[in-house]
């Protein structure tokens, strides 16, 4: 209805301009007249669109599913990712394959995904958003989590981790997922056996008896020397104590005792 009314205006302001401008010469009222009627069939034009947009709910200017006039699209904007392509310019239903960032998934959670060009436009907008949520939780060698696992945690959740028998846990015990990644899990030292064969060839046994040879990350083990021997190293305060060390230890060495008491001699004389 406002359409009608203003081309009835304008029809009117044109007869009438017609009837009582004398100044005007005839070419300069057809000339105002045409500007006048362009402008309305314009608006006609407009209105008629942005009409049947709205009837599918669409928004005429902001719609991404305008017919493209080139008949091709351009590659889109992408944060947080990057596009295995480098390709600018893609034809109808061909695909763009982009990839996330790490602590960044796809709309569908995924860390990737594709859109395909449409003669409307991309198929979706690629979009990466920060991961909040962890997955499960790092593997630790000789070591696990406490309790059972579970396929997702929710941002601020924490595991507890615990080592195998004889294994010293080294660093925190409780890990919590902090927006997407786990904190630092800890680690499992492993322990010092003993091994009787490179006992029996440096002429050692144990000071204290025990039923088990096996010893903790960090303990002290202390030796001494088989009847008739002594320590190759008697400077040192306890030269039959040795420490575990990451599964490793070092073992002191015993010689009869006439020798070492020459090695000595030689050492200080």
């Amino acid at each position: 209805p406002w359409l009608l009314l203003e081309i009835s205006l304008v029809i009117y302001c044109c007869h009438t301009a017609v009837n009582i401008t004398n100044s005007m010469g005839f070419f300069t009222l057809i000339r105002y007249c045409r500007i006048l009627l362009k402008f309305c069939f314009f608006r006609i034009q407009l209105q008629t669109l942005s009409f049947a947009y709205r009837k599918k709910n669409i928004p005429f200017f902001l719609s991404k599913r305008a017919v493209l006039p080139s008949g091709k699209c351009t590659r889109p904007l992408l944060e947080n990712g990057s596009f295995y392509s480098t390709e600018i310019d893609f034809k109808i239903h061909e695909k763009l394959q982009y990839k996330c960032n790490p602590g960044y998934h796809t709309p569908s959670g995924a860390t990737e995904d594709t859109v395909q060009c449409q003669p409307q436009g991309w198929s979706f907008q690629p979009s990466c958003t920060k991961k909040l949520d962890c997955s499960s939780p790092p593997v630790i060698k000789n070591g696990g989590v406490l309790g059972p696992l579970l396929a997702s945690y929710k941002n601020g959740s924490w595991v507890e981790y615990g080592c195998q028998h004889y294994h010293f846990l080294d660093g925190p015990s409780t890990v919590y997922c902090d927006h997407g990644n786990w904190t630092e899990p800890p680690t499992c030292l492993e322990p010092c056996t003993l091994n009787v064969t490179d006992m029996d060839s440096n002429n050692l046994t144990l000071k204290w008896r025990r039923e088990e040879l096996i010893f903790l990350h960090g303990d002290l083990i202390e030796f001494e020397c088989k009847q008739g021997y002594g320590f190759l190293q008697t400077a040192i305060p306890s030269p039959g104590r040795t420490q575990c060390d990451h599964g490793r230890l070092k073992y002191p060495k015993c010689v009869i005792q006439g020798k070492a008491i020459f090695f000595f001699n030689c050492i200080f004389n």
